[in-house]
Parts: C-alpha cells; sequence; structure tokens
C-alpha cells in the first residue's frame, strides 16, 4: 500500500508529513490522508497545534 503521509507528535505539535510524489499534486488520496491525520490530532489533548510539511523525495539513482 502506498503511504501518502506520515505523522508524529514533537512535544505539544502534531506534524503531518507529506510523502507523496509530486507532493504539490494534491490529489483525493492525499488529501484524504491529510484530513484523517488532521482529524487524529484534533482529537487528541495532548496535541495543541498542527503542522504540515512537503518532504522532498530523495535522489533518483
Amino acid at each position: 500500500m502506498q503511504t501518502y503521509i506520515e505523522t508524529e507528535i514533537r512535544g505539544s505539535i502534531g506534524v503531518i508529513r507529506m510523502t507523496h510524489d509530486p507532493v504539490n499534486a494534491l490529489g483525493y488520496k492525499l488529501r484524504h490522508a491529510i484530513s484523517e491525520a488532521h482529524s487524529a490530532f484534533e482529537a487528541n489533548p495532548d496535541v495543541a497545534a498542527t503542522t504540515a510539511l512537503l518532504a522532498q523525495a530523495p535522489p533518483r539513482s
């Protein structure tokens, strides 16, 4: 299964890292994954804020 995002909590900040190439192509599956992650962070009382990061793909060899 393709991974569209990675999530982690740093202190009280929920981090959503978009890993789907190209990261600027916000298709339905990527938007849905971001929405689900954001909803999970909102339900977590230990998370005070969220941020989204664009992850650059590793260089192709």
